[in-house]
């Protein structure tokens, strides 16, 4: 009994999973590990974090060590300018995760009981003065716009903005996106505004806002996002590894093996089991070519199969998948793929 009063005195702050962000301590690297990538504009250069880039090449991407020591934290997300630009009005650049909507219900945005949020992290910067970090809705037609100073080159600053609850507008509670936290690296004149006020439209920036893009190799690093209920920061939400992990496989994962039956001498069609329930039926690709093996002579590889995007079917915790453009495929057998063949592998993206 005591400790049920002392949970409920505790306030929302203290309680699990206040975190809306998911892997902001950037230790989930499903994609990519620690390789740098440039990638292309809306992709994911780590789970969950979204990059903009108008202009292609703009910015590389790396999931690194911390420059310098920052307590806590064994990651961070590195972004480097690879070539200077100058954003036109309706470029953007930018840093991004959206939330699900189902993971903000409690926040009753949208109507007159709205709750502010607090965003908190660490940054450092190459590049010193005014940054933006903002808050737009689904519909990207109502924002708020929060700006914070990094006044040292090179040193980690820990930031600390709130956003007052939005009583109206449209706020997503289903599988859709119900909010999104942007970090403005440069983004163009179409997207400023003033700050500390909720807006009719979509906006990242103010204009005396710096633009990190225009700074040829320029770095920023990010870490230890975190969004939550109430006005006031709390430490950062650490979650076992496994769960943070498991939470990030809801909008993208890997198949590393899977079984079934050619249909024709060119398709393969089989089930392929995922490790979480997804957001929605997901989209399906692949990294490299996606090898299958005859179960009646493991060892033999189809080496010739280039198995292109796939088509599926069904949902929940396994897929119906048709993978084509093998060849030498038996119609009616079995055939099943796995990784220790061959490295490349089946991904399923369910992202907001």
């Amino acid at each position: 009994m005591t400790l049920a009063v002392n949970i409920a005195q505790s306030g929302s702050n203290n309680v699990t999973f206040r975190n809306k962000i998911i892997n902001g301590n950037m230790l989930v690297s499903q994609r990519y590990g620690t390789s740098s990538v440039t990638p292309a504009s809306g992709s994911y250069p780590i789970d969950r974090f979204q990059n903009t880039q108008s202009t292609a090449s703009s910015f590389s991407y790396q999931q690194v060590a911390p420059p310098t020591a920052l307590t806590g934290f064994v990651y961070c997300q590195k972004a480097t300018v690879l070539a200077a630009r100058t954003p036109a009005a309706g470029d953007r650049y930018d840093y991004l995760q959206a939330v699900e909507g189902l993971n903000i219900t409690d926040l009753a945005w949208g109507t007159s009981s709205a709750k502010a949020v607090t965003a908190s992290f660490w940054v450092y910067s190459s590049v010193t003065g005014t940054f933006a970090v903002s808050i737009s809705n689904g519909g990207v037609n109502r924002s708020y716009v929060n700006t914070y100073t990094i006044s040292s080159a090179n040193t980690w600053t820990q930031v600390t903005v709130t956003f007052p609850g939005c009583t109206d507008g449209t706020w997503s509670t289903d599988n859709g996106t119900g909010l999104i936290l942007f970090f403005d690296l440069g983004c163009g004149s179409n997207y400023e505004t003033t700050s500390g006020a909720w807006q009719n439209g979509f906006y990242e920036r103010t204009s005396s806002c710096v633009k990190l893009v225009n700074t040829v190799n320029a770095t920023f690093y990010i870490t230890g996002v975190q969004l939550e209920a109430g006005t006031t920061a709390s430490p950062f939400e650490y979650r076992q590894y496994g769960t943070e992990f498991s939470l990030c496989q809801r909008y993208y994962q890997k198949c590393d093996s899977f079984f079934g039956a050619g249909n024709t001498s060119t398709n393969w069609v089989g089930i392929m089991t995922l490790q979480q329930t997804m957001r929605t039926t997901p989209s399906i690709g692949q990294t490299g070519v996606v090898y299958v093996s005859d179960f009646t002579a493991i060892d033999t590889v189809q080496s010739s199969a280039s198995a292109s995007v796939i088509n599926a079917g069904g949902g929940g915790t396994a897929l119906c998948c048709y993978l084509f453009n093998y060849s030498g495929l038996t119609a009616g057998k079995f055939y099943g793929g796995n990784r220790a063949i061959n490295s490349n592998t089946v991904t399923f993206s369910a992202e907001l």
